[in-house]
């Protein structure tokens, strides 16, 4: 995390004359892989998941000038973004498709063992995606929707 907030600090303070989907854009390049590398293969605890995402949301208080206390998601969302751990989700269930897709004799095992998991299980039940038969942007689009109605946009019904 250090090395996150250190790259994030640099762009911050580099940037300061640049608007803020520029730098969204930069954090997204240069930070957001810093501790997204790894996460569609490892699974991280609730704690340590949760912890990824405050420091992925405080990026986008720091760009948007917001308080600790307010909720980034309508921002977010705004932007066309997703939290970190829909973006988390959004990996793993785009590898386990390409996976299940494969032609690989090697990677087909694997996938046979990975498919009885409890993880590819409630992922798969939490967005409502097959990944043997839907496309990729099948599931974008599913991981979106869900974050979606988890956004609550002020002002709408």
């Amino acid at each position: 995390m250090r090395r996150f907030y250190a790259a994030a600090n640099s762009i911050h303070c580099n940037s300061r004359f640049s608007s803020e989907m520029s730098k969204l854009y930069l954090m997204e390049s240069f930070c957001l892989p810093l501790f997204s590398y790894g996460c569609d293969v490892v699974n991280p605890s609730i704690q340590q998941l949760n912890q990824l995402n405050v420091c992925w949301n405080n990026v986008y208080r720091k760009i948007f000038r917001m308080h600790q206390w307010e909720s980034v998601k309508e921002i977010q969302r705004f932007c066309d973004r997703l939290d970190f751990k829909h973006i988390v989700d959004k990996r793993k269930l785009k590898l386990f498709s390409c996976v299940a897709k494969s032609r690989s004799s090697v990677l087909q095992v694997c996938y046979a063992l990975c498919r009885h998991s409890q993880e590819y299980i409630s992922l798969c039940l939490k967005y409502g995606v097959d990944v043997c038969s839907c496309s990729v942007s099948a599931i974008c689009s599913a991981v979106v929707s869900n974050f979606d109605s988890v956004v609550k946009v002020p002002g709408a019904g």
